[in-house]
């Protein structure tokens, strides 16, 4: 179980989550295309997901924080 949350700035989210709320980068993942289902929106560039959480993603629930490259900000509650 997860939920996604879009960033527009990667490094100052995930140092939030660490520092912050104690929690753990479990793995990052970079992609050189877009996400063909559609998955992360309507973006035709590079994106990567980061898994944050308290322990294992099979025993736990964690966030997918997800940087759209080329993105800077998000309108806050449109989902695109």
């Amino acid at each position: 179980m997860h939920w996604v949350l879009k960033s527009g700035n990667l490094k100052k989210s995930i140092q939030f989550y660490v520092e912050t709320l104690g929690m753990s980068l479990l793995r990052h993942e970079e992609f050189a295309a877009a996400c063909e289902a559609s998955c992360n929106g309507k973006y035709n560039n590079p994106w990567s997901k980061s898994m944050i959480g308290y322990g294992s993603e099979t025993e736990n629930f964690a966030l997918e924080v997800v940087y759209n490259y080329g993105t800077k900000k998000y309108k806050q509650g449109n989902d695109v």
